[in-house]
């Protein structure tokens, strides 16, 4: 099987190639050792950047795609963006960079956790009534128990009467037969 390297997002690619470029260097560049970029001609930008290389003229469109791959905006007042994998001379770590799920799936996987959600409710619900179950049998089983317990102590009880007068007859058996045996040899 034959290496393909991983496929680089436009986006990223095009936001690089502009960050890079010194004839931009007025318009937008790194800043901070390379670890943010900021644009410092918001009019240029959208003027001559934005339609060139992102096909727009609206800055919420490109603020959304650089939201939607997770750069954050540093100061409120100013255009400054990072991104943990968005650094001065470290290309290849862009392919770390992951665009975050779009609205649809995000609805599509929302609906698969509601689903699993659902599932997983009913299989508690399950759970319960087989608790229920259970616990009603466990206590049906153990009054049946200790009704067996009561009967086994009352065989007891009469397995002890039983064995009381079988010696009681045994011994009078034994005293008749032998008065009998008295009378007949003596």
């Amino acid at each position: 099987m034959e290496y393909q390297p991983p496929i680089l997002a436009p986006f990223l690619n095009k936001l690089w190639e502009i960050v890079n470029n010194h004839q931009h260097c007025q318009v937008i560049a790194w800043v901070k050792r390379g670890d943010c970029f900021e644009i410092f001609d918001i009019d240029r930008f959208i003027s001559h950047i934005l339609p060139i290389f992102f096909k727009t003229k609206f800055l919420a469109s490109f603020t959304r795609q650089l939201n939607m791959y997770g750069f954050r905006k540093l100061k409120r007042d100013t255009f400054v963006y990072a991104h943990l994998n968005f650094k001065a001379n470290q290309r290849d770590k862009l392919y770390d960079i992951q665009r975050k799920k779009n609205g649809i799936q995000k609805l599509v996987k929302n609906q698969e956790n509601s689903l699993t959600l659902k599932k997983m409710r009913e299989e508690i619900e399950d759970i319960k009534k087989w608790k229920h179950f259970a616990i009603q049998n466990m206590g049906q089983i153990c009054e049946r128990h200790l009704e067996l317990i009561a009967k086994i102590d009352e065989i007891g009880k009469k397995q002890k009467e039983i064995i009381f007068e079988l010696n009681q007859l045994k011994g009078d058996f034994f005293e008749k037969v032998a008065d009998l045996f008295e009378q007949k040899f003596i």
